[in-house]
């Protein structure tokens, strides 16, 4: 119930009287010309109607006529009228209006979709290809494995062999079946979205205030990346005959699905960090490296919390070091062996990898116990690694017998690929140099690695494949000497951009190298005073750690 005494004026003593002040007052009260709501805030001059802001839209679809919408203010008072007119252009400067304000929302939706979101599904788009791949040799090689034993069993055999044949062909298709949904889904989505940006730069590139008013944001549809797919493809294992030719013959392991969200799509991947102007170092911490120590390699324990991010460390005697952000040792841990490492590495479960060169193995630290993990051939060395994104252990290794250099990807202790040729023009990927290299995972799942003795960083893709070598910029090369980019160090951060230390001094200062994913230069950071031979590593949040070889310090850097 309402009171409308305080409403009532002296004078308005009848009944007649109060209802014509009633519809006096009414008429005062301004109301929106589509839902009536009352006092509304905008004004179309070309209609000359009031408009409340949600009415707004539904007013300027009207494509019969133009309109230009304006906000409108209440003046004071006088006497017992109020009184409106148009708000002039200076009374509101510091307004944002609707296409501006509208403007600003289009343009981070965009930068969302095309730095963060996109590439996302681009990166599954190309996992696709490779694991049918995967699927197809593996099936062969059951096939395989399927024909050599019925070749030396009995005619008896074929019905249990058929049906081998037959339950492989329908795992297969299942399989098959399920790769093309997800596929298709997925291509769907990379449609979608690539007609949303079509659509937002269409009307960023326009001033139609209807587009601008209408726009809708659709990032929400996209920003739930479904998980990739896993699968776990059946085996062939087979029996001694004994009693039962059919489970002598040998059966098919079941296949399974499950799907994975691997740290490169993290939701921290969705915090686009373009490039900052002058990157500058945050942080320096002092260690025991430097002199005749050099402090050759480090590797990030991340943390989503900066300060709680650890740094593995080795140099050139035997101890594994753990330093904080203070620069204050953690833990120091002794190689098994009593040799120096060549590399360290962290697990994605924060345990420690490193290399022993001279007793060709990688070794695993864990509650500071060491455990061998892999144990090379005579004939090769492992002298850098990192850990993959599935937790698989990526190492290249050198051969000084046959001066051959590759890369290995091993599962736990098992070898599941080998990546050393060229597929085009069978020549070695990684030139034999004697001399540091590097290697990392980049998000997009490409292999980097970096050699100071050929000069080039060599990028392939998950395949092995190779999809670019980068050799330095035009700058590097300059008479009278050829080129002078001297990679070591290498890392990749949250956008797939690639860092390379260039320890090249003789034209140029001390530099890091960043390229896009698909090697196009972006610029130097050229202003930290980085001194000598650097290794490189970034974590969680984009932080740049630079360990300097002679000096023994370790600069953190901001650079994004």
């Amino acid at each position: 119930m309402y009171h409308y005494g305080s409403l009532l004026p002296e004078f308005c003593t009848s009944t007649g009287s109060w209802t014509m002040e009633l519809r006096r007052r009414a008429k005062d009260v301004l109301q929106c010309h589509l839902c009536e709501s009352p006092d509304p805030p905008m004004y179309c001059d070309i209609c000359q109607t009031h408009l409340c802001k949600p009415c707004v839209g539904e007013h300027i679809s009207d494509e019969s006529k133009k309109h230009k919408v304006g906000v409108f203010k209440k003046q004071e008072k006088q006497g017992s009228r109020a009184k409106y007119r148009k708000c002039s252009p200076n009374e509101h400067e510091a307004e944002t209006s609707i296409i501006e304000s509208q403007r600003q929302v289009i343009e981070k939706d965009l930068q969302e979709l095309e730095k963060c979101i996109l590439p996302r599904y681009q990166v599954m788009a190309s996992n696709f290809p490779i694991q049918k791949e995967e699927l197809q040799k593996n099936s062969q090689k059951l096939k395989n494995a399927i024909d050599k034993r019925r070749e030396n069993l009995n005619l008896i055999l074929t019905t249990i062999y058929l049906r081998l044949k037959f339950n492989l062909r329908k795992m297969d298709a299942i399989i098959l079946g399920a790769l093309n949904r997800q596929e298709e889904e997925n291509n769907k989505a990379i449609s979608g979205i690539t007609t949303n940006i079509e659509n937002m730069k269409k009307i960023l590139n326009s001033n139609d205030e209807r587009l601008f008013s209408t726009y809708i944001s659709k990032n929400s549809e996209f920003k739930n990346v479904p998980p990739m797919l896993n699968i776990s493809l059946p085996k062939f294992t087979h029996h001694q005959i004994e009693e039962e030719l059919f489970e002598e013959f040998g059966s098919l392991s079941s296949f399974k699905f499950s799907y994975r969200v691997d740290s490169p799509w993290a939701e921290s991947s969705l915090q686009y960090r373009p490039l900052i102007k002058e990157p500058r170092v945050i942080k320096q911490m002092d260690t025991e490296y430097g002199d005749t120590n050099l402090l050759h390699t480090l590797s990030c324990l991340s943390s989503h919390n900066d300060e709680d991010t650890r740094i593995w460390t080795c140099g050139d005697d035997d101890k594994l070091r753990l330093y904080d952000l203070r620069g204050e040792l953690v833990k120091s841990v002794p190689t098994k062996s009593g040799n120096r490492p060549w590399d360290v590495a962290v697990t994605k479960s924060g345990d420690l990898l490193y290399t022993d060169y001279k007793e060709k193995t990688v070794n695993i630290v864990k509650n500071s116990q060491i455990q061998t993990v892999v144990r090379l051939p005579r004939a090769w060395e492992p002298v850098a690694l990192c850990v993959s994104s599935t937790g698989d252990l990526l190492a290249l290794l050198d051969c000084d017998d046959k001066d051959e250099t590759k890369v290995v990807r091993y599962a736990g202790s098992s070898e599941i690929q080998s990546i050393q040729y060229n597929s085009i023009d069978g020549e070695p990927l990684y030139p034999y140099t004697a001399c540091h290299t590097h290697i990392c995972e980049n998000r997009n799942l490409d292999i980097c690695v970096s050699n100071c003795g050929s000069g080039t960083v060599v990028v392939v893709n998950q395949a092995g494949k190779l999809r670019f070598t980068y050799t330095g910029t035009p700058s590097t090369i300059e008479e009278p000497y050829m080129t002078w980019f001297n990679p070591y160090g290498i890392a990749t951060d949250s956008h797939s951009r690639i860092l390379v230390a260039d320890c090249s001094s003789r034209n140029h200062p001390y530099r890091i190298h960043i390229l896009d994913p698909d090697g196009q230069f972006l610029r130097f950071i050229d202003n930290c005073q980085l001194q000598g031979q650097m290794s490189l590593s970034v974590d969680k949040n984009d932080n740049l750690y630079v360990a300097e070889w002679e000096s023994g310090k370790i600069k953190k850097i901001k650079y994004c």
